[in-house]
């Protein structure tokens, strides 16, 4: 009974570690992005700073680290740049085509402020 114990767990084992494998190569770690102008560049530059991190307070890692640190700020200031351009020349045509409601619904978009859902407990 033993040798089928182990025989069982075994294929269990493989089967698992096959799973999670094949399931890590296709569909890869997914990245949620919070702001709608952040790209998979900067979330890469994001990743590079996260394992600088550890090395910041070496001399090299250090000025690496504020390297990466100021590169992702300035991609992040030129991204929304871009994104907020984009939003208000879609803004401009959706009025110039007469589509007040969806020119409108981006302008709310725009600016209002997102508050968080607020859940109570009973």
């Amino acid at each position: 009974m033993s040798n089928d114990d182990t025989d069982i767990d075994s294929m269990i084992t493989t089967f698992n570690t096959a799973v999670t494998e094949t399931a890590s190569e296709i569909l890869s770690k997914h990245r949620q992005k919070k702001k709608p102008w952040i790209t998979a560049e900067i979330l890469d530059l994001c990743d590079k700073r996260r394992e600088l991190r550890k090395k910041r307070f070496e001399p090299e890692g250090a000025a690496k680290y504020k390297e990466v640190n100021n590169n992702i700020k300035r991609c992040m200031k030129k991204a929304k740049e871009n994104w907020i351009g984009e939003q208000c020349s879609e803004i401009e045509e959706n009025l110039r085509k007469n589509n007040s409601k969806r020119a409108y619904e981006l302008v709310k978009d725009l600016t209002t402020v997102k508050q968080g859902k607020v859940t109570t407990v009973q």
